[in-house]
């Protein structure tokens, strides 16, 4: 008799740490999916807003950058049919640093 109760008290003991440990997963499998979404929401919401965020630049200002870049060609000494590209390029960096919008054609001089 003894030792079917402590059979029954065994199987129960098991019976009760198989669902144990599968509410534990089942747990941590739904914290799992949740962070992973709100990861993946962040994310999304981020790079919306961080396209929103961009403007134009002031004329003046990319006048400026335009001058800058001028200086930087003739320093390194690049070469003119190769200069548009260096000038484009040089404004669109110094654009994004500043957080505005690429250009897509050189201004023109005033």
């Amino acid at each position: 008799m003894k030792k079917e109760h402590s059979k029954k008290k065994t199987t129960r003991l098991a019976i009760i740490g198989i669902a144990n440990k599968y509410h534990l997963r089942e747990n941590n499998m739904k914290k799992i999916v949740a962070f992973t979404l709100l990861a993946l929401f962040t994310n999304i919401a981020c790079s919306q807003d961080n396209d929103n965020e961009l403007e134009d630049a002031p004329k003046s200002y990319i006048q400026n950058l335009f001058s800058e870049c001028k200086e930087y060609a003739e320093l390194e000494e690049v070469a003119s049919e190769n200069l548009n590209t260096y000038l484009l390029h040089c404004i669109n960096e110094e654009l994004e640093t500043s957080f505005y919008k690429r250009i897509s054609s050189l201004p023109t001089e005033e």
